[in-house]
């Protein structure tokens, strides 16, 4: 089994975890400062291809009432235009 990496998507900071080589736990890899998605993406792609990653996963975040705020709507937008960005370095 591929390892997962896990992607936490903050206004300032974004931070990676990567799970072992079963794929059952993670653990924190580290937290990083980006300008731009662009830059974020090309980091990304550097640990997906260093650790032999199957699988990212983005956390969703909630409200204590389980519905999806504004931090939701924002963490969409970020996963979407990192999708995109895989997508056009192939």
């Amino acid at each position: 089994m591929k390892k997962a990496l896990g992607i936490d998507l903050g206004a300032a900071r974004v931070g990676l975890a990567l799970s072992d080589d079963l794929g059952m736990l993670a653990h924190p890899l580290e937290t990083v400062q980006v300008k731009t998605a662009g830059d974020l993406a090309g980091y990304v792609a550097g640990i997906i291809a260093r650790e032999k990653v199957g699988v990212v996963v983005i956390g969703l975040p909630r409200n204590m009432d389980g519905s999806q705020g504004p931090a939701a709507a924002k963490t969409r937008e970020g996963a979407l235009a990192l999708a995109r960005l895989a997508v056009a370095a192939g």
